[in-house]
């Protein structure tokens, strides 16, 4: 690997999780020492900290970000690594999902400024819906979330979590199913705050987002989206691009409490559609 700035810190991996991953730290820049021999959290990329974006909060959407590189060891700005120590210490290697979908997950929650007083709507399947389900219960947000079609395995997980769930025969009856399950929370039959998380969720998640809502989109969301009708309801339309750095060490503590079932939602085998594939290295 190339020579270490004075910030940077090499970590050897233990698990990856797209291009999240968990390891220790076996070398350090000056600035960095402290974190010698620490198993850490490493994000997607790394920001750098000091442009006007990341001065403005958006380090997710740095414009100087650094890519990370994938492999047996990989190069991280200590700046934003996480140490899994002082009660933050999380199951390898399961912990990778952290600082990718979990994160991914607390982030969209986040930026969608969800309250307690919002009836708020899930759309898609996906491993950030199950961890996304999980932030907003132990939030005290009963959210409602859309399955299509009879997934009955899906269903039950939801149920169990104590979600309200929207089940469609078919898409022309989105709205009124959605309607209904908000309406059996005493709020109303208006949903708020719409969020989609999957591949071509955007087009139905567009079409439920009431009237100066807010529709909250992954990158992953992004198929078939109808910008038009948007506009035409004056929905506001957050874009989430990846997890943001600082929210890491707060979904890892939500993890440490269990209040995301971490070890649930991670399979070592891909293609679990519910499920962040974590791959050794």
């Amino acid at each position: 690997m190339s020579e270490l700035g004075d910030d940077d810190v090499t970590v050897d991996v233990d698990a990856w999780q797209g291009d999240a991953c968990v390891g220790v730290v076996s070398a350090a820049g000056d600035r960095a020492r402290q974190l010698l021999g620490l198993r850490v959290l490493v994000g997607t990329r790394d920001a750098c900290g000091e442009c006007e974006v990341c001065r403005a909060g958006g380090a997710s959407v740095c414009l100087l970000a650094k890519a990370r590189v994938r492999g047996k060891q990989t190069t991280a700005f200590a700046r934003w690594v996480v140490p899994l120590q002082d009660g933050l210490e999380l199951p390898v290697p399961a912990a990778a999902a952290v600082a990718g979908d979990v994160a991914l997950a607390y982030t969209s929650y986040a930026r969608t400024s969800v309250s307690a007083a919002d009836s708020v709507v899930v759309v898609g399947k996906s491993p950030v819906t199950r961890f996304l389900v999980e932030i907003l219960r132990a939030k005290g947000i009963t959210p409602t979330v859309v399955v299509e079609g009879d997934d009955r395995a899906w269903t039950d997980w939801l149920a169990a979590r104590g979600a309200v769930i929207a089940a469609l025969a078919t898409r022309e009856d989105a709205r009124a199913k959605v309607r209904d399950a908000i309406a059996t929370q005493g709020r109303g039959v208006r949903p708020t705050r719409v969020i989609a998380t999957s591949g071509a969720s955007a087009d139905l998640a567009c079409q439920l987002a009431h009237r100066r809502g807010t529709l909250t989109l992954l990158p992953t969301a992004l198929s078939g989206l109808d910008v038009g009708l948007a506009a035409q309801l004056e929905v506001t339309i957050i874009g989430v691009a990846r997890e943001h750095p600082d929210l890491i060490v707060e979904v890892a503590a939500m993890c440490a409490k269990g209040e995301i079932d971490l070890a649930a939602g991670i399979s070592l085998e891909p293609g679990a559609p519910t499920c962040s594939y974590v791959s050794i290295p």
